[in-house]
């Protein structure tokens, strides 16, 4: 299995293009946050304090929650090229078994995910304390490393059990690009969740990479969110700190109950469990691996 793993990650590092398009999502968010978004969200957040470092951190996170699921998009090529090149074939002469074969893939990809988001987390650490919009310890780095590490199992587990459904290069490609433009949405990345209609609404609380987005904005705006409500009446400070804060998809609700954090690692959790079981019965039922 080690030397499936090796073989995998050779060839998607050794790919420039391929490592480019996995981050397309992120270049995406990087490029509209930049462009547009960033100037437009700070501008309807005038009436609070730290509005620059509290989008700032705010977009970090949201980046954090998807760079594993584009990046491990990408690694998980190598698996559908195989397959539609019946490379398989070569390998099940090999004295390597199945299900070790399988494992080398998800491996593989895993450890693709777990890399680039570790890229993108110094990247934001770096940045938010330069802007002094996170304030750097232990327990911080703590949190980041093993949410960015739980974040990027569950995306694994949630992408595999996409391409177990794949078997041409093609359809691979297809799913790839609709992917990297919707995953912005579906996570409130594009938009704060406060501006998308309700059902909209609705769906991205229920999708597991939300979940990570909502517990990296937790983490990485809770600096800059102290005293940001000091402008408005004092009677009326903790009504506009809930109200920006739902608005930004820093907690979720669903009806009048607030989604606790423990709620939202469940899901997680659980995500990466069912995903992984399901990804795992679908490759066996077609025999493809």
């Amino acid at each position: 299995m080690k030397s499936i793993v090796l073989r995998n990650l050779k060839i998607f590092f050794r790919d420039k293009a391929a490592v480019f398009f996995s981050l397309l999502g992120v270049l995406i968010v990087i490029g509209l946050y930049i462009l547009f978004l960033g100037d437009v969200n700070k501008e309807a957040l005038s009436d609070f304090n730290n509005a620059s470092q509290i989008m700032d951190s705010w977009i970090f996170a949201g980046l954090l929650s998807i760079t594993s699921v584009t990046s491990v998009m990408g690694a998980f090529g190598s698996m559908v090229q195989d397959r539609e090149k019946k490379v398989f074939k070569d390998f099940y002469c090999a004295p390597i078994s199945r299900s070790s074969l399988t494992l080398g893939y998800i491996a593989s990809s895993a450890i693709v995910g777990l890399i680039m988001t570790g890229i993108v987390l110094a990247v934001a650490i770096v940045y938010l304390t330069f802007c002094e919009a996170i304030v750097i310890s232990a327990m911080l780095i703590a949190k980041l490393v093993l949410l960015s590490a739980l974040t990027s199992l569950s995306n694994t587990a949630l992408v595999l059990f996409i391409v177990s459904f794949l078997t041409t290069e093609k359809a691979y490609s297809a799913v790839t690009g609709v992917i990297s433009a919707l995953i912005g949405f579906i996570t409130g990345i594009y938009l704060p969740v406060g501006n998308l209609p309700e059902g909209v609404q609705y769906v991205v609380k229920c999708f597991p990479t939300s979940h990570s987005a909502v517990l990296f904005r937790q983490v990485l705006c809770e600096n800059s969110l102290k005293g940001c409500a000091d402008k408005f009446p004092k009677e009326a400070q903790t009504e506009a700190l809930t109200g920006l804060k739902e608005s930004l998809g820093i907690v979720f609700k669903f009806g009048d109950t607030e989604c606790a954090s423990w709620i939202s690692l469940a899901i997680i959790s659980v995500a990466l469990v069912v995903f992984a079981i399901l990804a795992v019965i679908n490759i066996n039922r077609k025999k493809a691996c």
